[in-house]
């Protein structure tokens, strides 16, 4: 018994270290997804806001059809920062249409030292499904 207590202790230990192992990666980022395409008179615009601290990740999604906060958790060291779907804010794991896109754990994306996104299960579009530079970090 008393080595399991040790275990579930040190397996909090490190989980609560996650977030906040690096000060590097907490503050603001913002995506502003335009897509218009050429499409002509169309405004079609998406703000992607992710909030990063030492005990909570946030990432806030709206605009064109979509208004929605997911709370997440994140996988972080010196030269990534990865974004893991926890739920949505209200505590389900299913979007406000019932439907679950995301499961739990599950890797959003990720950002590398020179702060390139790479997508994984969340790509806002196809014409942005390769890495780039789109999360830019606004406050620390």
């Amino acid at each position: 018994m008393k080595t399991l207590k040790r275990f579930l202790v040190l397996v909090s230990v490190l989980f609560s270290f996650d977030i906040s192992a690096n000060t590097k990666w907490q503050g603001s980022y913002i995506y502003e997804a335009d897509l218009s395409g050429d499409i002509p008179d169309r405004l079609m615009f998406v703000e992607y806001v992710l909030e990063v601290s030492n005990d909570s990740c946030k990432l806030i999604i709206q605009g064109y059809q979509v208004f929605e906060t997911i709370l997440c958790s994140t996988g972080n060291n010196e030269k990534t920062l990865s974004i893991y779907f926890q739920s949505y804010e209200d505590g389900s794991v299913k979007n406000a249409y019932g439907i679950q896109i995301y499961t739990t754990g599950q890797r959003l994306f990720w950002l590398d030292k020179a702060s390139i996104t790479h997508w994984d299960a969340l790509v806002p579009d196809e014409s942005v499904a390769k890495p780039g530079k789109y999360f830019l970090k606004t406050a620390q």
